[in-house]
């Protein structure tokens, strides 16, 4: 896929293919970082923090989507400051997005999330969700979490339940929510802050809008 992508930006590009390509091949190395840090983070002796963690999902995934606008724009003629708004938007929106996906994986409905519900518990996964609820949890509820998150002699189901009880007494679906919100919101300032009409950015607006209404 990679070859495939030098091989439309080299065609399309002209006079500024080695711009481009310079970006591509920063954000594709941001990527891979992104994922040694997401496998890095399965340890479960790894001390994970919520900026790592928004690092990891912001290079792992956002940058992407950042990153593939900005490049559109460069090659539309867009000057430096739009270039870098689109940019924002998609990053920004990628990482709302992400977070999404973290609340969907234990609040969303199976059917239409396409997922199992707690696999990132069983998995042991190091979310948004358990982060944050280590932050705000006391020393005993931390300890409680850490017991449960890592216990392999329990089943599956009483796992879950455990987890999210705890997360639901820390209120953890809220914050995880607002905090989805507010990269929501700079993705939306970020979008409406580009100097071209309104109804040019139409599509990009509907489509996030589109994909934030998954259910949780």
């Amino acid at each position: 896929m990679m070859i495939i992508a030098y091989q439309y930006l080299k065609k399309n590009a002209e006079d500024k293919a080695y711009e481009l390509l310079s970006f591509f091949n920063k954000t594709a190395i941001e990527v891979c970082e992104g994922q040694q840090m997401d496998m890095n983070f399965e340890d479960p002796n790894a001390e994970v923090g919520l900026e790592q963690y928004l690092d990891m999902i912001a290079k792992k995934t956002a940058v992407l989507l950042g990153e593939s606008l900005r490049l559109g724009a460069k090659m539309a003629g867009a000057d430096e400051t739009n270039c870098q708004l689109i940019y924002e938007f998609g990053k920004n929106f990628g990482i709302a997005f992400q977070l999404q996906d973290d609340l969907l994986d234990l609040y969303g409905d199976p059917e239409k999330f396409g997922k199992q519900i707690g696999g990132d518990i069983l998995a042991g996964k190091k979310t948004f969700l358990y982060l944050k609820a280590l932050e705000v949890a006391s020393k005993e509820e931390a300890d409680q979490l850490k017991h449960w998150y890592y216990n392999e002699q329990s089943s599956a189901d009483e796992k879950i339940e455990a987890v999210k009880a705890l997360f639901d007494k820390l209120d953890v679906k809220g914050l995880t929510t607002a905090e989805m919100n507010r990269f929501y919101l700079k993705s939306g300032m970020a979008l409406h802050s580009i100097t071209v009409e309104d109804d040019r950015k139409k599509i990009l607006k509907e489509y996030a809008e589109s994909l934030m209404v998954r259910e949780i």
